[in-house]
């Protein structure tokens, strides 16, 4: 009987290989322009405009966060890390390709 690998799901592989992540996303630094765009911002929480305008300043596909309620008038397509999760680990290569997942 020959040997069939069980490969582990991208969450599992983040969670035995935390390096791994870095593979998959981006961290978008915070600079001067990032915090002065914040300041003047629509925003009701500082922190969310400067996440908001980190994203945009490195032309982010998507943002993800557990707050996604404060990002409704967002240019960019917001995900919680569940909803994140779920896409990286379905099948569907439409959705996957359209965030560059694949």
């Amino acid at each position: 009987m020959p040997f069939t690998p069980i490969l582990p799901t991208p969450l599992l592989t983040w969670l035995l290989f935390p390096g791994a992540i870095f593979v998959l996303l981006a961290f978008a630094p915070v600079d001067e322009r990032v915090v002065s765009r914040a300041l003047v911002s629509d925003f009701a929480d500082f922190e969310d405009a400067v996440q908001y305008y980190s994203a945009l300043g490195v032309k982010a596909d998507f943002i993800i966060t557990r707050n996604t309620r404060d990002f409704s008038t967002s240019e960019l397509p917001v995900f919680s890390p569940d909803e994140m999760l779920a896409l990286i680990e379905s099948g569907d290569p439409a959705l996957r390709a359209r965030f560059g997942l694949d």
